[in-house]
């Protein structure tokens, strides 16, 4: 059981990680989410298919990319900056992990 009997929460860098932690979580008798929530971070196939759905954060890298690209553009010409860059780049895929 972990120290303090206080839950934690534990953000991945990517979904490969995040597995590797359910694992040791696993073989460690931690509880997931009670004991310990964890999020990963790419939204693979794999982090679906683990047999508590992993929890992660979804990007969209190509609105990223674009976006960027077209503002150094606007720059490069002299335009102004775009102010209807709302639109969120990232989104929670709900698993069973946290």
């Amino acid at each position: 059981m972990l120290a303090g009997n206080s839950p934690i929460a534990i953000a991945s860098y990517n979904d490969d990680l995040a597995i590797a932690l359910l694992s040791a979580a696993r073989d460690l008798d931690i509880a997931v989410p009670a004991a310990a929530a964890i999020v990963g971070a790419d939204h693979t196939v794999q982090g679906q298919f683990w047999k508590s759905a992993l929890t992660t954060i979804d990007t969209d890298f190509t609105a990223l990319v674009e976006e960027n690209l077209s503002e150094n553009l606007r720059e490069q010409l002299g335009l102004p900056r775009r102010r209807d860059l709302a639109r969120p780049r990232f989104r929670v895929i709900h698993g069973e992990t946290a």
